[in-house]
């Protein structure tokens, strides 16, 4: 069932787990529960990966790095799950993680003043996985194809013992309490 209102970006602040400086998607133009969502970026030259870019530096210096591209879509995928699934809700002892994508095709760039167009649709729901696909538009120019993109939900403290085996001088305690204070799923 499509919802009839759009969400703005403090509803999508108040689902999604990222903290402020890392969300980014501004705006969902439309969103059908376990099926498909429009999500809007809005791309501007005050954004942090632009603060080492010279005055004057030729325009191919501001293309959206398509890592932040990537995570843009993410976001939207991962806000179309989350308004999917009842069993995905406010567990501050789960954290939904990234795990990987496949048949990526980069067609082309956004610059700052670009309106990014996210429009994902879910493919497969297993559990506590979900397989998103979809396209990323920048205006009316498709820059991006994503064949696949996988994500999950695990404990947390799952995630922070593994993190700590990696760092053994920190008990991973200050990790899982950030990720504790901050986390939605």
């Amino acid at each position: 069932m499509r919802e009839a209102h759009p969400l703005d970006y403090s509803e999508i602040s108040a689902v999604l787990p990222h903290g402020r400086a890392m969300l980014l998607l501004d705006r969902v133009e439309s969103i059908d529960p376990g099926v498909s969502i429009v999500g809007i970026k809005a791309i501007t030259g005050t954004e942090a990966c632009y603060q080492e870019v010279p005055p004057g530096a030729p325009l191919d210096h501001y293309a959206y790095p398509v890592s932040l591209l990537l995570e843009s879509f993410g976001q939207t995928g991962a806000l179309l799950w989350l308004r999917s699934r009842d069993s995905l809700d406010d567990d501050p002892t789960r954290v939904l993680m990234f795990v990987g994508a496949r048949d990526l095709r980069i067609e082309g760039s956004a610059f700052p003043g670009d309106l990014l167009r996210h429009r994902a649709r879910i493919e497969k729901m297993l559990d506590d996985t979900v397989f998103v696909a979809g396209e990323i538009w920048a205006e009316d120019r498709r820059i991006a194809t994503i064949g696949s993109m996988i994500a999950v939900v695990r404990p947390l403290s799952g995630v922070v013992d593994n993190a700590s085996k990696s760092a053994p001088h920190d008990t991973g305690q200050s990790l899982q309490d950030e990720m504790l204070s901050s986390s939605k799923i």
